[in-house]
């Protein structure tokens, strides 16, 4: 998931990665390997 929106004003969507595997994995939303982390500003 991404926040497309700000830290005071979240607005959460989904982003999809291809990632090359010989086999077709899915990774569940309620997955306690998945966290969200903040974006890592450049600037």
């Amino acid at each position: 998931m991404f926040n497309y929106g700000t830290s005071e004003c979240e607005r959460w969507g989904f982003e999809y990665l291809e990632v090359p595997v010989a086999c077709e994995c899915y990774l569940s939303k309620r997955s306690v390997w998945l966290e969200a982390v903040p974006p890592i500003d450049d600037h």
